[in-house]
Formats: C-alpha cells, sequence, structure tokens
C-alpha cells in the first residue's frame, strides 16, 4: 500500500509539473500571438498610412488621368 501510495503521489507532482510546464508554454504562446497582433496592427496602421497619402491631393493628380 505504502508503495503504491507514494507512486501514485509522484505521478500526481509530476502530472502537477506537466501542466504547470503546459501553463507556462500557454502564456508564451499567448504572449508570441499577441506579439504578433501588434506587428500586424502596427502594419495595418502603415497601410492605412499609405491608403490616406494615397487620398491626398498629389496622388490624386497623378491618378486623375486614370480615372477619366
Amino acid at each position: 500500500m505504502g508503495i503504491n501510495q507514494t507512486a501514485e503521489q509522484a505521478h500526481v507532482s509530476g502530472v502537477k509539473a506537466a501542466m504547470a510546464v503546459k501553463a507556462v508554454k500557454a502564456v508564451k504562446a499567448v504572449k508570441a500571438v499577441k506579439a504578433v497582433m501588434a506587428v500586424m496592427a502596427v502594419k495595418s496602421l502603415s497601410v492605412v498610412s499609405a491608403r490616406s497619402e494615397i487620398g491626398s491631393p498629389r496622388h490624386h493628380a497623378e491618378a486623375a488621368p486614370v480615372s477619366a
């Protein structure tokens, strides 16, 4: 009984350790996803600013013959 109990406790602590490792990995994954999202947000902002630049009169003067 005693041997089985210690083996069970070792298994439980092993499971807890594995869960802790998974939790740490999950946190790192979430941080990585947030970092990627932040980079994508910055890229989309730069695209928006490029589009607003395209919308500026200087660009319209160049694009006028195409639209006419």
